[in-house]
């Protein structure tokens, strides 16, 4: 199993904000909560609690409750989002296939999975008991992350900030509609 390290998460962060910065708090929310791709298909920003750094997924759309808690600074980051898109959809899926693509050819690797991944693996490096994680994540077996990653590096990936980001104008790259008109 791969896992992306902090100067990949830096990276990948970097080409979403240049790309198009609506799209930042889905990689934030798949990178510090465990999101998966799919379940951006049904979420509002009423479900995302960043002042109290809870992100909760109601069982009316989903199949259960679920909740999982945002990491403090993530957290500050998706609410200058939620202040701004509160009524809207928190992303808008146009063609997530192609944004990874974009992504992918600068860090190499293109799986949507792996941010969860990396996500599940720095969560236990970082001492969150496995149990309580498997909740969160709605995964059932966590043994394959154990070792993946060390407490050095879940502190480097929980704190990442915009301020690690190199100085990038966000942008909205209409790349889905140019690849319809082809």
């Amino acid at each position: 199993m791969r896992i992306y390290s902090h100067a990949e998460l830096v990276e990948i962060l970097s080409q979403v904000t240049a790309i198009d910065n609506d799209a930042v708090p889905l990689f934030l929310l798949m990178a510090f909560c465990g999101v998966r791709q799919v379940e951006f298909e049904k979420m509002l920003w009423e479900y995302v609690d960043a002042p109290n750094y809870m992100l909760t997924f109601p069982q009316k759309a989903y199949s259960r409750n679920r909740r999982t808690p945002i990491p403090l600074d993530a957290g500050n980051w998706i609410d200058l989002y939620k202040s701004e898109y509160g009524e809207d959809p928190v992303y808008p899926i146009y063609d997530m296939d192609g944004m990874w693509r974009v992504v992918g050819e600068t860090v190499g690797h293109q799986c949507p999975g792996t941010l969860r991944d990396s996500y599940i693996a720095y969560a236990l490096a970082a001492g969150e008991p496995a149990e309580e994680l498997a909740k969160a994540t709605g995964e059932g077996k966590l043994e394959e992350y154990k070792g993946l990653a060390t407490m050095k590096d879940a502190v480097l990936w929980f704190t990442t900030t915009r301020d690690d980001l190199p100085v990038i104008k966000p942008g909205k790259v209409k790349w889905w509609q140019e690849k319809k008109d082809e």
